[in-house]
């Protein structure tokens, strides 16, 4: 793999970078426009440096790499962006291309900048040796030409060669072009005709929008400088060049062009004439204050502190009961490599092939870590990135193993690392998927092992139930559900059935699944008919009422002081008040209004990952 071939990554940032100054310059002066951008490939970098004027030059540089396309909504304000990029970006070179009176053929703005002094500081390192100059390229294209173009460039400048005795058929799709740039100035007029309407009824608001065509927000006319305009300001403000007013918006101190700016330079420019009117300086000065202030409040420029929320921290035992520690530690390492190589090796290609080693790597937005020991059986995994759901939250997950007496610890936590002033999070916890999997393939323990699935309280003995409830040692939560006989175990519409697999929303497979939630991180049991009657007897609870019950045991819980205990008769799951739920833990979060049985399930999820985050 060459250097050229890491370009498209490497490059990524840069390019966002890019995307963000331009858009910012074309929103101040109320644009319309859409912005696409690239980064070419290895191949392509490549092809083009086959063509003869490189190999005829080898000191000649690539300088569009990086290459950001302006869609215009109208062709004048094509000459508007070129001098508002000339302006604050250094400018190499435009490539115009017109077209003479006797020929169809495409008009192209393209203009070479200098990437900025910052971008520079991280770009250069990457392309040093290359031959790739800093610079990005500019394309300034109408909407109408846009698509044209597009088909043109696929369809014959790709296919030359087919196309080089076409004459006819090339003079027709030209003809297309010209009918474009035809439908280009129609709409320029048509708008100036709408504004000179307004003109003549002085709606001065309105004139400004139409004839400038600026975005909504950029086109609102304070209604108190609009009654200042006179009928002879109001003449000028029409006829004057829009080119006019972007080279004057930075020689008053100004960054943006909307319609109070218009009417402010205008009068400026003309403050030798009678009609030239003071009180619009002094209210633009107010409107300007006032903004300053709006900005100032919504802009949040301070250094703010980050805390750190736990989704999910877990203690468990690895399960050594039908393996040795040497082959239940040889699986946690190579399925830990697996999970950083499966998130990883797109960002990292070189850094997974071959056999397993520790890694240490960083990219903006992105780090991980794994070391591991076999003589002394301890492991370190870390892997943070950057959230999508919210700005500015990194998720940080770390699996730690070390021995501790004969047996395997493993410690899995998630955090959230988010800015003290954002708002609460949806859902505060969020198992690893890599957790997961070691639960799946290996096994974990919490005083016995933890599974995906429902036990049957027979399978354990009442003895045993009592037993796991009461350890000292237990970490995880235990949930019992009970029914008055299997047949209601089955049955869909049952308490039981509805808290554990009962599926309501179609739209929604799986999500109303409990086990789907609290899989391997809590113990749950049921008892039917006898067995569910006893635990409610040793409980000195109902047995009637908690047939169709549920309970939920946290650690610490003793049959006599009943401590960390929380419990559903069946008139309280079936009566259970609606309440909204999250079913996602990032965007779309799919909120649902839910009641009885469902609104318990929830609750019962809560309780299992608070317990834990509590114990941890």
């Amino acid at each position: 793999m060459t250097g050229y071939d890491e370009l498209e990554v490497t490059l990524a940032g840069a390019l966002g970078t890019l995307e963000s100054i331009l858009k910012e310059k074309l929103d101040n002066y109320g644009i319309y426009y859409r912005m696409f951008s690239r980064i070419k490939s290895g191949e392509s970098i490549r092809k083009k440096l086959e063509a003869e004027r490189y190999i005829r030059n080898p000191d000649k540089m690539l300088r569009d790499v990086l290459g950001i396309r302006i869609i215009l909504y109208y062709q004048d304000d094509i000459e508007v962006c070129k001098h508002i990029f000339e302006r604050f970006l250094t400018n190499v070179s435009w490539k115009h291309s017109e077209s003479d009176a006797n020929t169809f053929d495409a008009t192209k703005n393209n203009g070479i900048f200098m990437l900025p002094g910052f971008i520079r500081n991280v770009v250069d390192p990457v392309i040093a040796g290359l031959r790739i100059a800093p610079t990005f390229e500019v394309q300034i294209r109408t909407v109408f030409f846009e698509g044209w173009h597009e088909a043109e460039h696929d369809m014959r400048y790709k296919e030359q060669q087919i196309w080089a005795s076409m004459y006819r058929e090339s003079r027709r799709l030209n003809s297309v072009l010209a009918t474009l740039e035809m439908c280009d100035q129609y709409m320029i007029n048509l708008f100036d005709d709408v504004g000179h309407d307004f003109y003549k009824n002085q709606n001065w608001g309105q004139m400004i929008r139409y004839r400038y065509r600026l975005k909504t927000l950029n086109g609102d006319l304070d209604e108190e400088l609009e009654r200042m305009i006179c009928p002879e300001l109001g003449k000028r403000i029409f006829k004057f060049n829009k080119i006019d007013l972007v080279e004057m918006v930075p020689k008053y101190g100004l960054n943006i062009l909307d319609a109070n700016v218009i009417v402010f330079l205008v009068n400026e420019y003309l403050s030798d004439k009678p009609y030239y009117e003071e009180g619009i300086k002094k209210r633009f000065e107010t409107i300007k204050r006032n903004r300053s202030k709006r900005i100032e409040a919504q802009k949040d420029s301070e250094i703010v502190a980050l805390q750190s929320e736990k989704a999910f921290d877990a203690k468990v035992f690895l399960d050594l009961s039908l393996q040795p520690m040497q082959e239940a530690f040889a699986k946690l390492t190579t399925q830990t490599y697996d999970w950083l190589s499966s998130e990883l090796s797109e960002l990292f290609p070189d850094q997974f092939a071959g056999e397993m080693h520790p890694i240490n790597l960083q990219r903006q937005g992105v780090i991980s870590y794994f070391e591991y020991n076999d003589d002394t059986y301890t492991m370190m995994a870390e892997l943070s990135y950057i959230a999508t759901d919210e700005p500015g939250k990194v998720w940080l997950t770390t699996l730690q193993c070390y021995p501790k007496g004969e047996a395997l610890m493993l410690h899995c936590k998630n955090e959230q690392i988010r800015s003290t002033k954002a708002g609460a999070a949806v859902m505060l916890y969020n198992r690893p998927k890599i957790y997961v999997e070691i639960a799946r393939n290996i096994g974990i323990c919490d005083t016995r092992k933890l599974t995906n699935g429902v036990v049957r309280l027979p399978e354990m003995t009442a003895e045993a139930f009592k037993a796991l409830v009461e350890d000292k040692e237990r970490r995880f939560p235990v949930v019992l559900l009970s029914a008055p006989s299997e047949e209601e175990v089955a049955q869909h519409d049952s308490c039981y059935g509805r808290l554990v697999d009962y599926t309501k929303n179609p739209k929604m497979p799986g999500q109303n699944n409990l086990m789907r939630k609290v899989g391997y991180v809590c113990h749950v049991v049921y008892a039917v008919g006898q067995e569910a009657d006893e635990i409610a007897m040793l409980l000195g609870e109902d047995t009637e009422a908690y047939r169709n019950g549920v309970r939920f045991f946290g650690s610490g819980f003793s049959f006599r002081e009943r401590s960390n205990y929380v419990c559903f008769t069946e008139k309280q799951i079936l009566e259970k008040p609606k309440d909204i739920y999250a079913l996602r833990t990032k965007p779309p979060y799919y909120y649902q209004t839910v009641s009885g049985p469902d609104a318990v399930r929830h609750e019962l999820i809560k309780h299992v990952y608070q317990h834990i985050l509590e114990m941890n």
